[in-house]
C-alpha cells in the first residue's frame, strides 16, 4: 500500500535515507521537507504531522508498526537508545553517520489500542478485509507519553521474555 500511495500523482515523497516519508495535500511539502537524520523528532514527518494536529491512519496494520508511538517514546524521553547508522552523500561521497535511536520489537505498542479505545479517542473499522483505526496524532501522544513518563520501559518486553531487541535496549540504559 504504501509503496503504491508514494507513486501516486501529486504525491510527495522525502529523500530521508532510512525513512522516507511520503504526503499528498497542502502540507505535503511540509511535512516531507529536509528532516535530520534520526528519523523521529518534532522536526521529522512524523512530529510534523503531530505540531499540524493531522491524523494516523492504520490499516491492516496494528501499532506494531505505527511510527507515531517512536515519537511518544522520544517526547516522553525513554532511557533506551541503539547506535544506528546511515550512509549519506556529503559533497559527492558517501559518508556513515551514526546516530541514536529508541529501538525494540515494539510487541508492545498493541497496548496503545486499548488505551486510546478505554479514552474514546480512535475509530475503527474495516476496509475490505483489513482492519483500520483512525485517530489523531495529539490523542495519540498526548496519552503515551504521560504513561511513559510514569514507567519509561513499558514498552520493553520483560526482562525473561527472551526478546533480544528488548534486552539490548534494556541493557543501552545501564551504558
Amino acid at each position: 500500500m504504501a509503496e503504491s500511495f508514494w507513486r501516486m500523482p501529486g504525491t510527495l515523497r522525502g529523500d530521508h535515507p532510512t525513512s522516507s516519508f511520503a504526503a499528498v495535500g497542502p502540507h505535503a511539502e511540509e511535512i516531507t521537507a529536509a528532516q535530520p537524520l534520526s528519523p523521529v523528532g518534532l522536526d521529522s514527518p512524523i512530529g510534523r504531522v503531530y505540531r499540524l494536529d493531522g491524523s494516523i491512519l492504520l490499516l491492516g496494520i496494528g501499532h506494531d508498526s505505527n511510527t507515531t508511538i517512536h515519537l511518544a517514546e522520544a517526547l516522553a524521553r525513554v532511557p533506551y537508545r541503539i547506535r544506528k547508522w546511515a550512509t549519506v552523500l556529503r559533497d559527492g561521497e558517501p559518508l556513515r553517520v551514526e546516530f541514536d535511536e529508541a529501538d525494540h520489537c515494539c510487541r508492545n505498542f498493541a497496548l496503545v489500542d486499548d488505551w486510546l479505545r478505554e479514552r474514546g479517542l480512535k475509530d475503527e473499522g474495516t476496509v475490505g478485509h483489513a482492519t483500520a483505526r483512525l485517530m489523531r496524532s495529539n490523542d495519540l501522544i498526548g496519552t503515551v507519553v504521560p504513561k511513559l513518563e510514569r514507567d519509561p520501559l513499558r514498552f520493553l518486553c520483560a526482562a525473561d521474555a527472551g526478546c533480544q531487541d528488548c534486552d539490548a535496549a534494556r541493557r543501552s540504559t545501564a551504558s
